[in-house]
């Protein structure tokens, strides 16, 4: 089965819907709203997962702070991760940060 590919357009409403969700929260809603942004996009993307990760460049590691997974997907073990062991992997993809 062939997956239909999203529109520009369709990409543009949902970050529109995710920034103004985002807009006028209090702090204890932050957490929450992340999570719900995570199920879009992974919906959208129509990928398994979606992850943010808080990057410490001081400290040269990723550390996990959200996920959501597909129903029936096992949550990732993640916690902090060295920066250094995925430099490689994405410079190898031409993709390159400081």
């Amino acid at each position: 089965m062939k997956t239909q590919m999203k529109k520009p357009d369709d990409f543009k409403k949902l970050i529109l819907h995710i920034s103004t969700a985002f807009i006028n929260l209090v702090p204890g809603e932050v957490d929450n709203k992340i999570n719900e942004a995570l199920k879009l996009i992974r919906e959208f993307t129509g990928s398994d997962s979606s992850y943010v990760f808080l990057l410490n460049r001081s400290l040269n590691t990723m550390t996990n702070t959200h996920e959501w997974c597909a129903a029936g997907m096992l949550g990732s073990s993640y916690n902090e991760l060295i920066m250094a062991d995925y430099r490689e992997v994405y410079t190898k993809k031409g993709i390159h940060y400081e």
